[in-house]
């Protein structure tokens, strides 16, 4: 068999070197924007949006300015913490400067729900996608939180804006069979149980996910709040969360490793409860599946960008 041309060698080595250099240039590009920074196009998933995610889309600079209110539902009084809480970490992830939604689209996402109106009045559908939002200083903001009124078919009218979206997605949340277990058990929980909390909680924010989490100080009392992220210490760890009472500034929940227990003085102080705003108190993750959903649609909105040429 005759050798190969040493000629020819070099042409062929050469191409494969360019043909080599290609794949490792079309392998390693990666996107970078206001929310992520070097997110690898070689394989988006919900994991790589939440580990490319800026520590600073998280800062308190991007706190939307509503604090928490009481109001009347019924019989009873509730307030807006939860239905805050999922606004804000909504923002969180969805903030887009060059969002084009509507007004109407963002009620129903704040009311996670798509209200319709037939001719027995107006049904709520759950939302099966969700929206980029725009920046908070961007017109449609105030003109949401003015609020309007919206009627067609049937001389009932749907009130829209802050308050009534805020407080319809707190009512429905609130009233759910699910919430039972928060008045269940020990107040400030068992050593098991808080362990458990505390590596679920700790494992999704180093991965990019911001829990929901119901704090309980008292049985009858409970509030909502964002883990954001955490700082370890010699006794534990201080959990930085975003609160609606304060929206202004992150507050502190604490983690004590010894004693395996929660406490949040720097939250609970102030709160109509019965008992030492410095005790233990029970904690609880929650809504897990939204922020699931939420990196599932960060993930196919950089797939689109990742395949334009």
């Amino acid at each position: 068999m005759q050798g190969i041309d040493p000629k020819a060698m070099k042409i062929i080595w050469g191409l494969i070197a360019i043909f080599s250099t290609s794949i490792v240039n079309a392998t390693s590009i990666s996107v970078s924007d206001h929310r992520v920074v070097n997110l690898s196009c070689k394989s988006v998933t919900r994991d790589s949006v939440g580990r490319a995610l800026r520590p600073e889309q998280f800062g308190a600079v991007n706190h939307l300015a509503y604090q928490n209110w009481s109001f009347q539902w019924g019989f009873y009084r509730l307030a807006g913490c939860w239905s805050l809480s999922r606004m804000q970490r909504l923002y969180f992830y969805l903030r887009e400067p060059t969002a084009g939604l509507s007004l109407v689209e963002h009620s129903n996402q704040i009311r996670s729900h798509d209200m319709y109106e037939d001719e027995q009045g107006w049904k709520a559908f759950p939302l099966k996608k969700f929206w980029f939002m725009p920046d908070q200083f961007d017109p449609r903001w105030s003109d949401w939180a003015r609020g309007w009124s919206e009627s067609g078919r049937t001389p009932q009218s749907l009130e829209r804006g802050l308050r009534p979206d805020v407080e319809y997605y707190q009512a429905m949340r609130f009233h759910q069979l699910e919430n039972l277990r928060y008045l269940r058990g020990p107040l400030a929980r068992t050593e098991k149980e808080n362990i458990e909390t505390w590596n679920e909680m700790s494992a999704l924010l180093a991965g990019g996910r911001m829990p929901l989490i119901v704090l309980r100080p008292d049985v009858y009392y409970q509030h909502v709040v964002i883990a954001k992220r955490f700082e370890l210490s010699s006794t534990g760890a201080r959990i930085w969360v975003y609160d609606s009472n304060s929206p202004w500034l992150d507050r502190q929940v604490l983690w004590d490793k010894k004693t395996s227990t929660f406490t949040a003085f720097d939250v609970v102080d102030g709160l109509p409860i019965n008992g030492d705003s410095r005790a233990p108190l029970g904690v609880f993750i929650v809504d897990k599946n939204e922020n699931e959903r939420l990196l599932a649609s960060l993930a196919t909105h950089y797939k689109a960008i990742c395949a334009r040429p």
